[in-house]
């Protein structure tokens, strides 16, 4: 005969002890992701503030530079990294503050540069400046006359859209596009010799020269208010110019005037209005 085994008393289990169980995880789990964010804050404030991992290593550029390496740093450092509370906390070797980014409004005393690309490399901690320097279109030359009536010039190098970037030599022949400027004005690095509509048009005439093979002994601004320049053309007329117009116009009359053997009669050619042409036999 099998006896039946007598079964143990059940015992009682209450909501309340389920639910004590339930907070006691619930804290277990709260504390634990409170350790684990202390732990990645303090880790995290320790890698961006106090440790070396973030600091750029080392700073390069992309070419040879005329003028002190520190000197322009220094002045990257103000147009990337602007004096802000987050700047004086991280440092200004910080990578985090050296946005990738275009500066195009360096000092006159960086004038020959148009515009430093700046780019950083998280793995080698590193920062590299690729320059762009201005491109030299043409010397303008400012004449000063002195009491006694002596010229005294002072050249410089402008780029394409007039400004002054870099003192340059007196020309001397007719290689390099030239204007002599007689205006009463002072002009220096960092200037622009004309208005920034005005700019294309005096371009637009040195091309015209060159597509006549032109010899032109001097292209002169003598008054600013004016906005006109004088051409004089070796073994051709004087040509008038105003910086307001495009001359591309007078090409056809040019074209003409050459065909039929009158340029080298004529004493000027005057295309200071708009579309159109005046000229006069000598």
């Amino acid at each position: 005969m099998f006896r039946r085994k007598k079964s143990g008393s059940l015992k009682p289990y209450s909501l309340a002890d389920l639910h004590a169980k339930q907070s006691g995880r619930k804290r277990v789990r709260v504390w634990s992701f409170f350790l684990i964010g202390v732990l990645v804050l303090t880790g995290g404030t320790y890698l961006i503030f106090l440790s070396s991992f973030l600091r750029v290593q080392t700073f390069t550029f992309s070419d040879p530079l005329l003028f002190s390496r520190e000197a322009l740093l220094e002045k990257l450092q103000v147009s990337v990294t602007p004096d802000t509370f987050l700047s004086s906390v991280l440092g200004d070797d910080n990578i985090l503050l050296w946005n990738e980014r275009s500066v195009n409004d360096l000092s006159v005393e960086f004038s020959s540069i148009a515009s430093v690309e700046v780019h950083r490399n998280f793995l080698k901690r590193a920062v590299t400046f690729t320059i762009r320097e201005r491109e030299r279109k043409l010397i303008w030359c400012h004449i000063s006359r002195v009491e006694d009536g002596a010229e005294t010039p002072r050249c410089f190098w402008i780029d394409g859209v007039g400004l002054i970037f870099e003192e340059a030599p007196i020309p001397r022949g007719g290689l390099v596009r030239v204007v002599y400027d007689y205006s009463s004005r002072a002009l220096g690095l960092g200037d622009y010799v004309l208005d920034e509509d005005t700019v294309p048009n005096l371009f637009f005439i040195f091309d015209l020269f060159e597509r006549f093979d032109f010899v032109v002994t001097n292209l002169v601004l003598d008054n600013l208010g004016l906005r006109e320049v004088t051409g004089n053309v070796t073994a051709g007329p004087f040509l008038y110019f105003s910086l307001d117009t495009n001359p591309s116009f007078a090409l056809p009359v040019i074209d003409s005037l050459i065909a039929s053997g009158e340029w080298r009669k004529i004493s000027y050619l005057d295309m200071r209005v708009e579309n159109k042409a005046y000229y006069s036999y000598r």
